[in-house]
C-alpha cells in the first residue's frame, strides 16, 4: 500500500515541467479515468498502472567497468527505488515516440501496453536483458563488494 503511492508520487515528479504540477496531476487523473473506461476487466486504473511499472522493472542493469583500456558492461543489482525509477523513465520516454496527438493517450496506451507486456518500454527492458547476457562472458570481472 505505501509503495503504491511512492510510484503515483515518482510518476507525478517525472511529468511535471517548468513547476506546473497542477497540469500534471490532471494529467495524471485523466490517465486514470480513461484507464479505467477502457480495460474490459474490472480493473482500477491505479491497479494497471501499478502492475505495468512492475511488469517493467529490471532485476539487473548495466554497470560500465574499465579494466586495461576496455570498457565492459558488466550486470549490477539495483534496490527498489532505482527499478521503480527506471521502468517510470522508460514508460516516459516511449511515450515521446508514440503517434497519439495527446499526451494522456499516449500515456494511458502505453501503460495498457505495459501491463499486457508489450509496447516501447518492454523492448527497451528486453534489449537491457539481451546486453547482458551477451556480456557474460565477462562477469568475472566483477569486483567483489561488500
Amino acid at each position: 500500500m505505501q509503495q503504491d503511492h511512492i510510484i503515483l508520487k515518482k510518476f507525478l515528479n517525472i511529468l511535471i515541467k517548468q513547476g506546473k504540477k497542477s497540469q500534471a496531476l490532471k494529467m495524471v487523473l485523466t490517465v486514470i479515468k480513461f484507464l479505467n473506461v477502457k480495460n474490459k476487466k474490472k480493473i482500477s486504473g491505479e491497479e494497471i498502472i501499478l502492475q505495468a511499472v512492475h511488469n517493467l522493472k529490471p532485476q539487473l542493469y548495466i554497470e560500465k567497468q574499465r579494466k586495461s583500456r576496455r570498457i565492459f558492461y558488466l550486470p549490477k543489482i539495483i534496490n527498489s527505488e532505482k527499478k521503480i525509477n527506471l521502468a517510470l523513465h522508460w514508460i516516459v520516454n516511449s511515450v515521446k515516440m508514440r503517434k497519439e496527438k495527446k499526451v494522456e493517450d499516449r500515456l494511458s496506451k502505453e501503460f495498457l501496453d505495459c501491463f499486457f507486456n508489450k509496447g516501447l518500454s518492454v523492448l527497451k527492458k528486453r534489449s537491457l536483458y539481451k546486453t547482458l547476457s551477451a556480456n557474460r562472458p565477462f562477469f568475472h570481472l566483477l569486483k567483489k563488494r561488500r
